[in-house]
């Protein structure tokens, strides 16, 4: 039995045709059409403890906003503005 740490092992058997191609193929490969870029923000990890239901409606909620195009983050940041903004921070 070969060690599975030997080349000779992802080679075919006799008869068969090989695992691994002889000779490379080369494809053409087209660039991908840039996205346009958005601006960096800069962001500091903070730890915050959440109720477990809530991280459940926070998880359904990201899931369901990323197909909108906004995640996580975006919406943390627009929690907080609330949450400043009633509190007058």
């Amino acid at each position: 039995m070969p060690s599975k740490n030997s080349l000779n092992a992802l080679k075919g058997r006799e008869g068969l045709s090989p695992v691994l191609p002889d000779t490379q193929e080369t494809t053409v490969r087209s660039t991908p059409a840039k996205r346009p870029s958005r601006p960096t923000v800069k962001r500091v990890n903070k730890g915050f403890q959440v109720e477990q239901g809530r991280a459940q409606k926070w998880d359904l909620l990201v899931a369901r906003m990323k197909s909108e195009g906004i995640k996580g983050p975006q919406l943390i940041d627009e929690a907080l503005d609330y949450l400043f903004e009633k509190y007058k921070a």
